[in-house]
């Protein structure tokens, strides 16, 4: 009789103890993308949607998935999507521009970053202003619009000075609008950066006779 009532408090012990122990929370997305697994990021993100449709977090993780695949129009497809839910919100104006960027589509890349400085406009917080402003100078380059240009390059030389690519970018800026002693001093910044690097040697020689003291 002993025995019985041993073994049916183990028993009853050890359903319990198995009871007890918490359930092992599935992945979600972000712990996929988290992770570096961005195809199984997107698969869980896709059934999420299923339930949640309208959660914004969704469109902006998977955005974030094709930005590491460098899938850039499914990255624009999916920050579309978002935006159609939530207009304003920075992270998916920010994604797809990026993506309206990486694939030459300037003037569409220059409307959504001015949104995600409108909405997001933090620049003490903010890391990623500098590469807004650049990439937004860029499309303006592209774009031929050498003033626009000019000024979202020095704002990215400002919240991230002395790059070499901006300072580059902007001494050619500069000639174009005729700036020359300006140009002048920032190619030979580039050269201070980059000694003997070809377009600072190239812009200097070429600027030197129209610089003025």
């Amino acid at each position: 009789m002993k025995k019985l009532v041993v073994l049916a408090f183990f028993t009853l012990f050890t359903i319990s103890a198995f009871a007890q122990e918490p359930a092992v929370k599935p992945k979600n997305g972000w712990d996929y993308f988290a992770a570096g697994q961005y195809q199984e990021s997107l698969k869980a993100l896709e059934i999420e949607k299923q339930s949640f449709p309208e959660r914004m977090d969704i469109y902006v993780i998977a955005g974030w998935c094709y930005r590491e695949m460098k899938d850039w129009s499914n990255m624009e497809r999916i920050s579309a999507e978002g935006l159609k839910i939530q207009p304003n919100d920075p992270r998916a104006l920010k994604n797809i521009g990026d993506a309206m960027f990486w694939q030459g589509k300037y003037q569409q890349a220059v409307q959504y970053y001015d949104g995600y400085l409108k909405y997001k406009y933090n620049p003490k917080t903010d890391t990623n202003f500098s590469t807004v402003y650049y990439r937004m100078a860029v499309s303006y380059y592209g774009l031929k619009q050498w003033l626009k240009s000019d000024i979202c390059f020095s704002l990215s030389n400002r919240y991230k000075p002395n790059d070499y690519m901006t300072l580059q970018y902007l001494a050619e800026v500069k000639e174009k609008l005729g700036e020359y002693n300006k140009a002048y001093n920032l190619y030979q910044q580039t050269l201070k950066i980059r000694p003997n690097n070809q377009k600072g040697l190239e812009g200097v020689n070429r600027l030197k006779d129209k610089v003025t003291s």
